[in-house]
């Protein structure tokens, strides 16, 4: 076989390849759109991927669609800045990386007890004056 033929033919091969392999080996979650949320589905529970509403105080739903919500994606909320408080119902397991960093207008993060990660930066607001559960507030504040 000629170098160019076989060069032509490892290059399909190596196309076929990466593009069966995504078809193959990509996981089983699926991404919807429900009001003001964007979320994906995985193992029967619902986790939040993004946020399209107006701001301001925020209740994030316990179930969407069926699906109880038990995560908050990566930077879903990241640099929004109409966002003035929010609350995350119980049920709710994991706050992923950088998911409120920069929201400058947050002030009030109410999580709930069932929450076991908080990811890296996950509340990194700087006018930030309560975030907690049970009025027990996780933030030192320094007042005004």
């Amino acid at each position: 076989m000629e170098i160019k033929t076989f060069k032509r033919f490892l290059s399909f091969v190596l196309a076929l390849f990466a593009v069966s392999g995504t078809i193959i080996f990509s996981p089983a979650v699926s991404a919807a759109t429900s009001g003001d949320w964007e979320y994906g589905v995985s193992g029967g529970t619902a986790y939040i991927t993004g946020y399209k509403g107006p701001g301001g105080n925020v209740l994030i739903p316990a179930q969407i669609d069926g699906y109880s919500v038990t995560a908050i994606g990566d930077g879903v909320f990241k640099g929004n800045s109409t966002l003035i408080s929010v609350t995350i119902p119980e049920g709710v397991t994991s706050i992923g990386d950088y998911a409120f960093s920069n929201c400058e207008s947050l002030l009030i993060a109410v999580i709930p007890e069932s929450i076991e990660r908080l990811g890296d930066f996950s509340f990194g607001c700087p006018y930030l004056r309560f975030c907690g559960y049970g009025g027990e507030s996780l933030v030192k504040t320094s007042g005004t």
